[in-house]
């Protein structure tokens, strides 16, 4: 006797359809993107920058609904062809998302890196500053003043760019990085007492 739900009464397997096949691929495509979306989450987390996420849990709830919808229900060919759809969606729309991503923590690490090297520059320049002396010493310490001043923007300009959270907020600070690279550089020129090395970096990004 033939048991026509897939399965001979003695257990033997019989050939699986085309549909179910098709289905446990679809299944399988759909596990894969979902265990990629939560290995980005988690780097990101991983990198404190949980906040860049929310775009791909939107993704991982999508994919996941998807995938059960594959497992709990008896989809025909149409049906799946229309799940493979969405699945494709899906991993355009992560696949956008994590370039997205990689651009903005990759300017927002420039970015950071380039404020450093100009604070360690500052840092440099006031060392030079506190070694003059005779007749230029009043303009050095003058100078020494205003660079003091770069230095604790700058400090303080590192710790924002970290803490950033929009691409919006990432570009306000490139501006501001720039800003401070030609402030210092004008400063400079000022210190004819004494030639700093080396010349002030320009930010620059991707």
């Amino acid at each position: 006797m033939i048991n026509y739900q897939g399965n001979t009464s003695l257990g033997a397997p019989t050939t699986r359809s085309a549909n179910d096949i098709y289905k446990d691929e679809l299944i399988k495509r759909g596990e894969a993107l979902e265990t990629r979306v939560k290995n980005s989450i988690a780097k990101l987390i991983s990198e404190d920058r949980g906040h860049l996420a929310a775009e791909l849990e939107e993704e991982e709830t999508r994919i996941t609904a998807l995938i059960n919808e594959l497992k709990t229900t008896s989809p025909g060919p149409e049906a799946l062809k229309l799940l493979e759809g969405e699945i494709a969606r899906v991993e355009d729309r992560v696949t956008r998302e994590e370039k997205l991503i990689e651009k903005e923590t990759d300017t927002q690490d420039k970015l950071l890196a380039n404020a450093k090297t100009l604070k360690t520059f500052v840092g440099l320049a006031l060392v030079e500053l506190s070694k003059v002396t005779g007749k230029d010493k009043p303009a050095a310490e003058k100078l020494a003043e205003e660079l003091y001043r770069e230095e604790r923007r700058l400090d303080m300009l590192c710790q924002e760019l970290i803490d950033a959270q929009t691409p919006r907020k990432i570009a306000e600070y490139e501006v501001e990085v720039r800003v401070h690279e030609v402030r210092v550089s004008e400063l400079l020129r000022r210190a004819h007492f004494f030639q700093p090395t080396p010349a002030p970096p320009t930010p620059t990004t991707a």
